[in-house]
C-alpha cells in the first residue's frame, strides 16, 4: 500500500506538479490549448519560485561575505594598533639647511643653521667639545679683493668679493680657524676616514678658503666658475703636492691623502686665489664656521692637548679634561697684530 507524502515546501510540491504534467501526454480532444495554458503557467511558478530562492541564497551569500570582510578588517586595525603601540617613535633628524653668504656684501663664508632640530640630551658616546674662536683687538677693515687684471672674472661676480684671510664678525668671532686635538689620543690608533670632502673654485676664490681633512681621505676639487683653473697645492717645504689645469664647470676627485700635513693653496691663473687644506691623522678636529663656533664630537673621556690655528695668527694651545658624558666648552682668543 503507498503512502502519501506531503512535501514540507511549497516550492517542491510546484515542482512535482510541474513534472507530473510536463511529463504526461497532452489531452486529445476539443481543448489541448486549455491543458498548454495550464502547464505554462505552472512554469512560470516554478520559475518565480526558482528565482525567490536565487534571490534568498544570494542574500545570504552577500551578507556572509560583508560579514567576512568586516572581521578581517577589525582584525587588521587591532594588529597595527598594537605594532604602533610598540614602536617608539625616533626624534626627527636634524635639518642642515646650507646658507651660502658669499653673495653677500662683507661676507664670504658658508655657515651651516639647524632648523627643526628637537632638543635632546648628549648621550655619552657623543662627547662633544665645543666652543669659539675670538678676535682681541683692532679690526681691520674687508679688504675687497683686485680682480682688475681679468675682466672676464670680474663681469661674472655679484659684486665685490672680499678677501678670506682675516673673518672677524661684529661680535668679536672669528672664521676659518682649524681647532683639533694634538696631544693625548691613543699612539697608532687607527680611524676610518669619512667620504671625500668637496672644495670649490667659486667667484675666483677657494671655498671653503680652509678645508680640514683626515688621512686616508679623499677631496673633490670642483671648478664652479666659466672660466679655467690651475689649482695648485704645496706643502710647508713649499715642494708641489698637485698641479693642473681644470676646465670651468669641470671637477676631479683626488686620491686620499697618505700624511697630515698642511697644504697652501694657489693658482697659476689668477695670483689673488689662495686658501689652505689642514690634514690631520685623526677626526678630532673642525674648522669655525662663519659665526666663529666648532664642535669635536666623540672624543673619549681623558686630558688631551688642544690646538688652535689660524694662517695669519698663529698657534695656540691648552689642556683640556674630558668627562663621560659631560660636554665641555673651550674659547680661544687671538690678539690682533
Amino acid at each position: 500500500m503507498m503512502q502519501n507524502s506531503t512535501p514540507d515546501n511549497p516550492g517542491d510540491l510546484i515542482d512535482q506538479a510541474v513534472a507530473s504534467i510536463r511529463d504526461a501526454p497532452l489531452p486529445q480532444g476539443p481543448s489541448p490549448l486549455t491543458a498548454q495554458r495550464t502547464i505554462s503557467a505552472l512554469w512560470a511558478a516554478e520559475l518565480e519560485a526558482e528565482r525567490k530562492r536565487s534571490r534568498w541564497i544570494l542574500r545570504i551569500a552577500a551578507a556572509i561575505v560583508i560579514g567576512v570582510c568586516a572581521a578581517a578588517t577589525s582584525i587588521v586595525l587591532v594588529e597595527r594598533q598594537r605594532s604602533v603601540a610598540q614602536i617608539t617613535p625616533e626624534p626627527n633628524p636634524p635639518v642642515h639647511v646650507a646658507r651660502d653668504s658669499s653673495d653677500l656684501p662683507g661676507n664670504r663664508t658658508v655657515h651651516f643653521a639647524m632648523a627643526n632640530e628637537p632638543a635632546r640630551p648628549i648621550p655619552t658616546s657623543e662627547i662633544i667639545v665645543t666652543g669659539h674662536a675670538y678676535f682681541e683687538g683692532a679690526v681691520p677693515s674687508p679688504k675687497p679683493i683686485d680682480m682688475s687684471s681679468c675682466p672676464q672674472c670680474r663681469s661674472e661676480l655679484p659684486g665685490p668679493i672680499l678677501d678670506d684671510s682675516l673673518v672677524v664678525n661684529p661680535d668679536g668671532t672669528l672664521a676659518n680657524v682649524v681647532i683639533s686635538i694634538v696631544g693625548g689620543l691613543p699612539a697608532n690608533r687607527q680611524y676610518e676616514p669619512p667620504p671625500p670632502a668637496l672644495l670649490e673654485e667659486k667667484y675666483y676664490t677657494y671655498s671653503p678658503h680652509v678645508t680640514g681633512l683626515m688621512v686616508g681621505q679623499g677631496l673633490i676639487l670642483r671648478n664652479a666658475d666659466r672660466l679655467q683653473h690651475n689649482p695648485i697645492a704645496t706643502d710647508s717645504m713649499n715642494a708641489p703636492y698637485f698641479n693642473f689645469a681644470l676646465p670651468g664647470g669641470a671637477q676631479k676627485q683626488l686620491d686620499p691623502f697618505t700624511r697630515a700635513q698642511t697644504l697652501r693653496l694657489t693658482c697659476d691663473l689668477y695670483p689673488w686665489m689662495h686658501g689652505f687644506i689642514k690634514i690631520l691623522d685623526h677626526p678630532f678636529f673642525d674648522v669655525t664656521a662663519g659665526d666663529g663656533a666648532f664642535s669635536i664630537r666623540e672624543l673619549p673621556p681623558g686630558t688631551y692637548r688642544i690646538a688652535a690655528w689660524h694662517e695669519s695668527l698663529g698657534t695656540q694651545e691648552k689642556q683640556i679634561t674630558v668627562r663621560g658624558g659631560e660636554p665641555l666648552v673651550v674659547d680661544f682668543t687671538f690678539q690682533g697684530k
